[in-house]
């Protein structure tokens, strides 16, 4: 699929872009690639928003919270938890992803932050847009919001 990329990206084919970018990053995420799998997703997430392809854009973010869940950024994944919470809202009926939410990451997530923790960083989220919430949180180690290190001043 990854040979697929530069000629759709050429074509300016956001949704198939994008799509292809969300499911390999769901692959590098099962091999346990976790940096490329943030970039794969980052980047599917860009292009699907841009196309407006809601299905495809939750499945994304749900994706990406759970590898910044898997790199040790709970807030970070909760907030995009709440994003995709928020898109999933406002799709239309027609346009709403088939899977369910991720239950058991959302659940693990109140265990790591606590539930007032969580709901406010999902809370959070769900007000943000995609673009929005990909600005606040960005790639890498662990910044100000997870409680590692601060390298740029906000």
């Amino acid at each position: 699929m990854g040979e697929c990329l530069p000629t759709l990206r050429r074509l300016g084919d956001r949704r198939c872009t994008g799509r292809a970018l969300y499911f390999l990053g769901e692959r590098a995420y099962e091999k346990r690639e976790r940096a490329r799998a943030e970039e794969l997703l980052r980047a599917g997430v860009e292009a699907v928003a841009l196309a407006g392809q809601s299905s495809v854009l939750v499945s994304a973010l749900e994706a990406l919270a759970a590898v910044y869940a898997a790199q040790d950024r709970p807030r970070s994944a909760a907030v995009l938890l709440g994003t995709a919470h928020g898109v999933r809202e406002a799709a239309g009926a027609h346009m709403r992803p088939v899977r369910p939410p991720r239950r058991e990451l959302r659940d693990a997530l109140v265990r790591a932050l606590g539930a007032e923790s969580f709901a406010r960083a999902h809370d959070q989220g769900r007000r943000l847009t995609p673009a929005e919430a990909l600005r606040l949180l960005p790639p890498g180690e662990p910044g100000p919001m997870d409680g590692g290190r601060q390298e740029a001043t906000e």
